[in-house]
Formats: C-alpha cells, structure tokens, sequence
C-alpha cells in the first residue's frame, strides 16, 4: 500500500510540473512586442514619442507635430530584461481591457496608450495621460522606465 501511495504522489508531482510548466506565459516568439507611446495634441516640437520593446532590443521613435521630422534612438535589451518585462503581463487579461479609457488627450491632457502583439494577435489600450486603468499599473512604470532611458534622444 505504501509503495502505490508513493507512486501516486510522484504521479501527482510530475503531472502538476507539467501542467504548471504549460502555465508559463505563452510561448513567447522574436516577434512578440510591446508598444508604448504619449501624445499631446495642442504641442510644439516632439510630441509624440513611442517606445518599442522587443527581445532584440528598445528602439524610441519622436516625431514633432506638424512635421515629418522624427528621431530615432535604439538600445540594446538582455535576455533577463527582457523576461522582467515580458513576465509581467496577462496577455489574456490585457486583451480583454477596453480600447479606450477616459478622455485621452481631451483639452490637451495628452494620451498614453499600450499595444502588444503575441504572435498574430494584437491589442492596443489607449487611456487619459498618467490616467492608466488599473490593470496596467504593474508595467506601466517599466514601459515610463524604458522612454525615459532615451534622455539623450532628445
């Protein structure tokens, strides 16, 4: 009796492993991203910044407002910071977010917005500025984090 008491709870162990092992965050491709951008419409100069997050590295976009001039800043990402970033998110629970929270950019109070594309699918939440829902708020300051790394992109 002990000897199948103890093969079923190595049993039980191996299959917990393997069920939570598939539990891990989607498996995570080169292309899988992570946007983040601001706005403010009423702006002069570069009013509108994104930031994109990758496994192979952070790039910020800045274009100014009323123009084509954009400036283009790129670093490099490890593989652990990556994983940080990636860690964080429910992709489950972020595509279920609204499009649009709030009033984004409404008498000039500017837009945040977050996209993330896991393979094929991509969803994008756009909110009032520093007004983030509160289900982005346990990434919101990596991807703030990640924009203003770029202070020399100015």
């Amino acid at each position: 009796m002990k000897k199948i008491l103890n093969l079923t709870v190595i049993i039980t162990i191996i299959t917990a492993g393997l069920l939570l092992s598939g539990c891990d965050k989607e498996n995570v491709s080169s292309s899988d991203s992570i946007k983040y951008g601001t706005s403010f419409g009423m702006c002069a100069g570069y009013c509108n910044n994104e930031v994109t997050v990758k496994q192979s590295g952070v790039q910020l976009i800045r274009k100014k407002n009323g123009g084509p001039e954009t400036k283009t800043c790129q670093k490099s990402l490890t593989e652990e910071q990556w994983k940080q970033i990636i860690d964080k998110i429910d992709f489950e629970k972020f595509s279920k977010l609204n499009a649009v929270y709030g009033c984004p950019d409404c008498a000039d109070g500017g837009a945040e917005w977050i996209e993330i594309q896991r393979g094929q699918t991509k969803h994008k939440v756009t909110f009032e500025y520093h007004g983030e829902p509160e289900a982005l708020k346990g990434y919101i300051a990596d991807l703030r984090q990640q924009m203003a790394s770029f202070e020399d992109c100015k």
